[in-house]
Formats: structure tokens, sequence, C-alpha cells
């Protein structure tokens, strides 16, 4: 089984291993821009959807401008795991931490962390604009938490967006030099009033923070629904509700209901077109 294509090594009959997973891959991602705070050193910050995952996450990027000399600093891992973390530069980390009690960045991070299930965050996104992005490889969140990479921005005059940004991640420290790249990627900025300090160009480290599993919160949904309407949960459907997931992620019953009792057919939704 390819690790290059859907579903990238992982069993169909067995989604409750991997459907949702930090680990699992996807090639399609919705990506929406959030907000920035920039003083020296900073972060921008992304919600980032797996299409062919389930996954999704606040991502951010920690950088610093082209003037820095400092080489990326050490990567490190928040206690517990959950959520994954990264030193952007050596001694440009208290800079930013302590650039990001500013206004308008602590009300974004306050929305963000507010949005506290994988709904909640997937609704946030649809009120920005949301971009499809294609990966250059197959990647998952665990693949992204201290992936080095790269942010461009300009300042544009289109009704809707107050700038766009060219974000990009690499396979490596040297990929943004060798065109080895995860992704490469144009994400509007819808203009909310949030901080959208200018970027120019930037080296950066990728931060993966409050992670979500949509198959399993999608899931327990539909059972408890099932409940009170005296229904099957297995003949539900819940993840219908997020377009442009993959047709088998799409027509998967709900988490936690056996494959065997529901007459799911794997093989015939691996035929249908991807949206």
């Amino acid at each position: 089984m390819s690790d290059t294509e859907f579903p990238f090594g992982n069993d169909l009959m067995k989604p409750d291993d991997w459907v949702g997973a930090m680990s699992t891959k996807s090639k399609r991602w919705l990506i929406s821009y959030e907000g920035s705070l920039a003083v020296v050193c900073g972060y921008h910050s992304f919600i980032f959807l797996g299409l062919d995952s389930m996954a999704i996450s606040v991502v951010n990027i920690l950088n610093c401008g082209i003037t820095a000399s400092a080489p990326i600093g050490k990567l490190f891992k928040a206690a517990g795991g959950v959520a994954r973390d990264a030193l952007a530069f050596e001694k440009a980390n208290d800079v930013a931490g302590n650039a990001k009690k500013i206004d308008d960045a602590a009300t974004m991070e306050r929305e963000q962390g507010a949005a506290n299930s994988g709904m909640a965050l997937y609704e946030r996104m649809k009120k920005a604009i949301p971009q499809l992005v294609y990966a250059n490889k197959p990647f998952s969140l665990d693949d992204l938490a201290g992936m080095p990479g790269g942010i461009a921005g300009a300042e544009i005059e289109a009704v809707g967006a107050a700038g766009i940004y060219r974000i990009e991640g690499y396979d490596g420290i040297t990929g943004g030099f060798t065109s080895d790249f995860f992704f490469r990627a144009t994400v509007a900025n819808a203009g909310t009033g949030l901080v959208a300090g200018g970027v120019g160009i930037s080296a950066g480290v990728w931060s993966v923070e409050r992670p979500h599993n949509l198959y399993w919160e999608l899931g327990a949904s539909a059972r408890a629904r099932c409940v009170v309407e005296n229904s099957a949960p297995g003949y539900d459907q819940p993840y219908r509700q997020i377009p442009n997931l993959h047709p088998y992620l799409q027509g998967l019953p709900p988490a936690g209901c056996p494959i065997e009792e529901t007459h799911f057919n794997p093989a015939r939704l691996m035929q249908q077109p991807i949206p």
C-alpha cells in the first residue's frame, strides 16, 4: 500500500486506529489565516485541517525576519506531548513571549482558546478565507510540529482581504534552499482587525497548538444523538457535514461502531472522485 496516496498505508477496515490522529498524513489541507504578532521575532497563526485525516489544529509559525543572523534554535516538545511547541531562534523566545501580551494578539489567543473543540475550530476557520492546499508530500500534524518553514507577506488591495501570505514547510533545515518542500501555499488574511504585521520574508519553525480529532468528536456526537432518537448509530454519517473530506472519510459510520455491522464498503467509496 502506497505511503504517498490515500490511505497512506493505513487499513481501510480499521478507521478507529488512525483516522483523526495527529500522526495520520494528509495530502490535501484546508488552511485559514488567524492573525500575527511581529516584534523583532514573533509568530503568525493559522488553522490547519487535514482533509485526508480529519485532524484539525491551531498552527503557528514562530519566525524572525531576514535580518536575523541566528540559526534555528533547538526544538522542544511541551510537557505531556499533546501540543507540540518549538523555539524560534536563540535568545528570541523571551522577546516573542512578552510581546504576545499585546492587546490584539491576546484577543486572538483568547478566541482560539474558547474554540475548545475541533468543530468550534472548524466553524472559526469558515469565517476566514480557507484555502485548499495540495501538499508536495503528504504530512501529518506530528510531521508539522517542529518543521522548518518560511513565510512571506504582502499587502494587497482586494475586497475582504488585508494581505496575502506565502507559507512553506521544508523537509529538513536546508529544504528551503534545495526546494525540498512538504508544502507551499498562499493564504489570505480576512482582515478581521487582528494584528496583521508586515512580515516581509522570514524563516521560522512550525508549532502545533491544541490539536483535535474530528473523527472521534463527531462520532461521539452522533452516537449520543442516536440514543436520544432511538436509532442505530452505525447508520448515521456525521462526517458529511465537512465538505471536501475524502469520500471514504465522509462515508464512514460514527467512530467506535463496528464496521462489520454497518455493511460499510470502502472499496466503493475509494472509486469516487476526490472533491
